[in-house]
């Protein structure tokens, strides 16, 4: 029996450039330490002041998505959360391999998680599908979130390192 060659293997996918999300905006990869993501949201809103932000995830990134929000509504006071589920629209162009074929372009739809956290109650609409009012103060811990800010304010300075190097 002879191999036959699978229409894949005749074309190779183009890769694009990721556009810069704007300042306010997190995008959510899936994996699995999301530490980094908490602090960042938590340095936006408490220490820049934003509006609000726009925490973004698709896939397997959506449970993590959903964790960092929680915990931030954990750990500060008076946050308010509104959910969107949005379709989001992915052109993949493919170029072939060899010649006399064309290129093919491949159009789907995205399922796209986004919450939005926000400190100022008039940023957000509370009547609408989604919204989430803020905990009551009894069930936030804001000294915790104050201890994670302060490791991250030290680990500014230091250079990326290798997971299990030792610190000098």
């Amino acid at each position: 029996m002879s191999y036959q060659p699978r229409t894949t293997d005749k074309y190779v996918k183009i890769k694009k450039t990721a556009d810069k999300a704007p300042e306010n905006e997190i995008r959510i990869r899936a994996i699995p330490r999301i530490g980094r993501y908490i602090a960042y949201a938590a340095t936006l809103l408490l220490e820049k002041k934003m509006d609000k932000i726009i925490i973004k995830a698709s896939g397997n990134a959506a449970k993590s998505a959903c964790q960092i929000a929680e915990i931030l509504r954990h750990r500060i006071l008076g946050l308010h959360q509104q959910n969107h589920l949005k379709t989001t629209p992915v052109i993949d162009e493919y170029e072939p391999k060899e010649e006399g074929l064309e290129t093919v372009v491949v159009e789907r739809k995205l399922a796209v998680l986004e919450i939005h956290l926000s400190l100022n109650e008039d940023v957000l609409d509370s009547k609408a599908v989604g919204y989430q009012a803020p905990l009551p103060k009894e069930e936030v811990q804001a000294e915790e979130l104050k201890t994670l800010l302060e490791g991250r304010q030290k680990r500014e300075g230091d250079e990326d390192r290798p997971r299990g190097s030792s610190i000098p």
